[in-house]
């Protein structure tokens, strides 16, 4: 992506993050009782980079910007300080898609991946995205489906759900980030194929040697 395009995107995911903080703001979160979160890293990995933690309107929000120039994970790491319980958050992630490829669907996971450690993706508010409509929620894991997310400056999804943080032993965890991108329809490859005989045949009938 050109540099002035992608600074461009790149503004473009500042305001819409901003519009995110104030709508998790006019929700408000309950009051946080413990599992804080007192730290984030810049997201990060295979599939590109990230703008950090754009925004903090209340305690126990979470605000995202996520630039993906390749088909492949982001992770955004937080650090938490235990003080007896669980938190939930409400999160806000902005996913930009610069792969020159359109997403069919896309993956949230929480690491660790650990049943029944009250690390997961809250009932509430129910999980939402604006490039998808179809949703297997998992305890650690949200995959996304039944959509496409486009390439280029107008390609971007708006991803909202909440988590619940509690004391972690380890004092931090990870919220993974991981497009899918098509792959080719077996009804495409069917069809080559009988292309391919019906082609093949073709040929040999116009090669055969006429008896008249």
């Amino acid at each position: 992506m050109p540099r002035v395009l992608r600074l461009l995107t790149m503004v473009g995911l500042i305001f819409l993050t901003s519009i995110l903080g104030a709508i998790l703001l006019a929700l408000g979160t309950g009051a946080a009782r413990a599992g804080i979160i007192t730290a984030v890293t810049q997201p990060s990995g295979p599939g590109g980079t990230g703008l950090g933690e754009l925004g903090n309107p209340t305690p126990t929000s979470i605000v995202l910007g996520e630039m993906f120039t390749s088909i492949g994970a982001i992770d955004a790491a937080f650090t938490v300080s235990p003080s007896g319980g669980t938190t939930q958050y409400m999160a806000a992630v902005v996913t930009m898609n610069a792969t020159g490829v359109p997403w069919t669907d896309f993956h949230f996971q929480l690491i660790p991946t650990t049943a029944g450690d009250n690390l997961n993706f809250a009932n509430a508010p129910v999980p939402s995205s604006t490039g998808f409509t179809s949703l297997a929620r998992g305890e650690d894991t949200l995959d996304w489906s039944g959509g496409t997310v486009p390439s280029g400056a107008s390609g971007f999804a708006i991803n909202t759900f909440g988590i619940s943080v509690p004391d972690l032993s380890s004092g931090t965890f990870t919220l993974r980030a991981v497009p899918t991108v098509p792959e080719p329809s077996t009804a495409i490859t069917v069809g080559l194929g009988l292309f391919g005989l019906f082609a093949y045949g073709r040929l040999r009938r116009l090669r055969k040697p006429s008896r008249d």
